[in-house]
């Protein structure tokens, strides 16, 4: 059996004020072209379907569009479980009507951890779906245990399920969250360490493999079959240096599985450029979403503007080499004294923004100076 593992597709998603969704939409139908070439049996999402609970109503229907593409017209069947970023109560909408053609949407935790059984010349293989959950989750359904971590909410809500394990059929757990090695969590005497957010995966060795969502970068964690696939798409600057993969696992008998990275380039990347202002004017122009680290000693005024021509996705800038005030020159300083506040106040709101003031947000702006006396 085919099973291809993705999670944090944070559909909706804005980068410093821009809609990530023209993005999202051509990576869906790179992906959907994937799958048509190489059909999956099964789609694990790991969580975070959506970047906030609300999710506006463009990104619903792009999620809807690709899930009619994955399991209508390609037969394969989708399991989803609930990221902190998604609303349990909206994921969860239609789900037991949906199972029936093949969509399996676990948002809430429960009791009773939710087994999807599907089969193979091989046998049964058990998707374990825990969406995410934190202490207060373990609580309302165990309300006479005492329960202090995460590592204790998500040991005891799967503890029915680790003692009901079937060892010789093939088993894959899912789950979304902070998920550590095991020998930076647990004490000699069972007892665990660090943060209260980290969850021990030490109990789990028993699942042929484990599908991680939650961090953005691709990675083992915890245990050898325990794998993080990272985002769908890169959603911050300290991503530009990370690989957006996905894995596809093929899964044979009992104890064998093997596992290819796969990868789908973007329409725009993350790209840090550093330079000086005058060197990054003559580039060629990119659509790419750009971080500038200029490399000019003094602040350019109006940078952002004359950037943007070259770079209209610009995300920012910052001087990593930028003086202090006193190393600044005599010359620069002056500079600053010939002008006056309000044109003092439209160069820093160009940097910022990228616009200048229009006339109306001058005169307020000069009236306010006018106000304080300057």
């Amino acid at each position: 059996m085919k099973v291809l593992h993705t999670a944090d597709w944070h559909i909706g998603k804005y980068l410093n004020g821009y809609s990530l969704l023209e993005d999202q939409e051509y990576f869906l139908e790179k992906f959907t072209g994937y799958l048509k070439k190489n059909k999956p049996d099964v789609i694990i999402i790991a969580g975070d379907i959506y970047d906030r609970s609300v999710p506006p109503a463009e990104a619903v229907k792009l999620f809807s569009n690709a899930l009619n593409t994955i399991i209508n017209e390609l037969k394969i069947k989708v399991i989803v479980i609930a990221g902190n970023h998604d609303s349990k109560d909206r994921l969860a909408f239609g789900s037991e009507i949906l199972e029936k053609s093949g969509l399996f949407v676990i948002s809430r935790p429960e009791r009773n951890i939710k087994k999807i059984t599907l089969s193979d010349e091989y046998g049964n293989i058990n998707f374990y779906a825990v969406p995410y959950l934190d202490v207060y989750d373990a609580k309302s359904l165990f309300p006479d245990e005492k329960i202090i971590s995460d590592n204790e909410a998500f040991e005891i809500i799967c503890s029915d399920m680790l003692k009901n394990l079937n060892a010789d059929e093939r088993n894959i757990l899912i789950a979304h969250g902070f998920f550590a090695n095991t020998d930076d969590l647990i004490k000699n005497d069972g007892t665990t360490v660090g943060a209260g957010e980290l969850i021990s995966l030490k109990k789990f060795g028993g699942f042929d493999y484990i599908a991680l969502g939650h961090i953005h970068s691709p990675r083992k964690t915890g245990l050898d079959s325990a794998r993080y696939s990272g985002s769908m798409l890169k959603y911050s600057v300290d991503e530009a240096n990370s690989d957006k993969i996905f894995y596809m696992l093929d899964v044979k008998e009992k104890g064998k599985i093997e596992i290819t990275e796969e990868k789908i380039s973007p329409l725009r990347d993350i790209v840090i450029i550093e330079d000086s202002f005058d060197n990054v004017l003559s580039m060629n122009p990119s659509d790419d979403y750009i971080f500038l680290k200029l490399t000019d000693k003094t602040p350019v005024v109006n940078a952002v503007s004359m950037l943007k021509a070259v770079f209209p996705n610009i995300l920012g800038l910052s001087y990593p080499a930028l003086k202090t005030s006193s190393e600044v020159s005599e010359e620069t300083v002056k500079g600053i004294k010939e002008k006056s506040p309000l044109e003092l106040f439209d160069g820093f709101f160009n940097d910022i923004t990228g616009i200048n003031l229009s006339e109306f947000q001058k005169k307020i702006v000069s009236d306010i100076f006018k106000k304080r006396g300057e």
